[in-house]
């Protein structure tokens, strides 16, 4: 009898390692392993000032500048009564969000010249601003998203400045500006 409870014992063993690696089988068929590849577009944030791309350089040099005539200055040059102006134009038409702009221009150079300032003209609406700054937006619903801006430079011929006029006699006149570009998320 012994020998019968040990081949049932066996019987018995090798039928549960059956069953189990039964089961385990069909619980297998229910697993379900699944992977994805995927694709995430990224807005184009890319932005010309003067056709130069401001989002690979950080400096650009403007100096075509427009002058004003006179019969008593030399074409091409800034002097006492005379305005110059350049355009800073900004393109955001590849940019896809919406861009709030600031621009500014350190008018430290200019401090000890009263008589000598800046002002800007936004050429799209005609408004001009007697400031050294100018912010805006461009919505990705607006028509054109390319923003022309007038900067002029003025100079005063006043009496009472005319010694510190002097002094920029055969020099240069140079000033930075600065532009802040920002994705505009309506706030």
């Amino acid at each position: 009898m012994n020998k019968m409870k040990k081949k049932i014992f066996l019987l018995a063993i090798a039928a549960l390692i059956f069953t189990l690696f039964i089961i385990s089988d069909t619980y297998g068929l229910f697993e379900t392993n699944a992977m994805s590849l995927n694709n995430l577009d990224i807005g184009v944030w890319q932005i010309f000032v003067n056709n130069v791309d401001v989002t690979t350089s950080e400096t650009i040099t403007l100096n075509d500048f427009t002058y004003s005539t006179s019969l008593h200055t030399e074409n091409g040059y800034f002097a006492p009564g005379m305005d110059c102006y350049f355009d800073v134009v900004i393109d955001m038409s590849l940019t896809d969000v919406s861009v709030l702009y600031e621009l500014e221009i350190d008018d430290t150079e200019i401090y000890e010249f009263p008589n000598i300032y800046f002002s800007i003209l936004d050429v799209d609406t005609n408004q001009e601003l007697d400031t050294n700054s100018y912010s805006g937006t461009s919505l990705l619903s607006d028509n054109s998203r390319i923003k022309t801006l007038r900067v002029y430079l003025n100079w005063d011929n006043d009496e009472e400045y005319d010694e510190s006029d002097s002094s920029l006699i055969n020099g240069d006149f140079s000033f930075t500006i600065s532009a802040n570009f920002l994705q505009y998320l309506g706030e």
